[in-house]
Parts: structure tokens; sequence; C-alpha cells
């Protein structure tokens, strides 16, 4: 099984560890697309749109200059589907992203690879 993932963030080197680390807890193979950094929710929501065919998207909770919270309402039913928001406050998770219907939260530390092996617990809390 093979699991394409958009990683909307500006650190880089985040990219590299997501992919290990999916492979090596699920056994999954992991293909991060190579989207480049984004800094703002204007780049995020561009590269969103940008890349379709991704099976889940990996959006941060802040950008060097907003945050997810701009980019939630922009997105299409498909898209919010596809997110997996791994870092920011849980507050502004549950009060903004939740009603848009965003369901996974792991946090930047989480385990989030159980999000994209369909075993977490983000749906239940």
């Amino acid at each position: 099984m093979k699991k394409i993932l958009l990683v909307a963030d500006d650190f880089s080197e985040y990219k590299k560890l997501a992919e290990f680390l999916i492979e090596e807890k699920t056994g999954i193979k992991a293909c991060v697309l190579d989207s480049g950094a984004a800094y703002d929710s204007e780049e995020a929501l561009g590269m969103i749109r940008a890349y379709p065919e991704a099976d889940f998207i990996f959006l941060d909770g802040y950008f060097s200059r907003g945050n997810c919270k701009s980019v939630a309402p922009e997105l299409t039913q498909e898209e919010i589907a596809k997110i997996i928001c791994f870092s920011g406050d849980p507050g502004d998770f549950f009060l903004h992203l939740r009603p848009r219907g965003v369901v996974h939260f792991p946090g930047k530390r989480g385990q989030f690879w159980l999000c994209v092996a369909g075993t977490c617990n983000c749906a239940k809390e």
C-alpha cells in the first residue's frame, strides 16, 4: 500500500521525518510530494489545490504568516477529509477546524502515522 502525502509546512525537514515515521511505524509506503514550503495561508491553499492527488494533507497549525484557521474555510469537503492538522492550539482546533469537518489533530509530536493507517482515535475525541 502506498499513500501520497502533501505537507503544507514551512519546515522542510519535517517532510523527511513524516515519511520515515509513517513507513517505520506502519509499514505503509509514504511518498511525500515535493511541493516546496508554505510560509503563509495563501501558499498553503495554493499548494493544496495544486496537488489533488494527495491522499493526506499535513496542514501546519502556524505558518510564518498566518495559520490554518484561515485555510479551512476555503477548502472543499474533499480537501477537508484529507487534512491532518499536525500542530497548533487544541482550543483553536476544536473551535475553528472541527466544526468545519477536520477530524485529525494528533499534534506535531503526536502519532500522526495512526491517522494515515486509519487506526487513530481522533474522531472519538
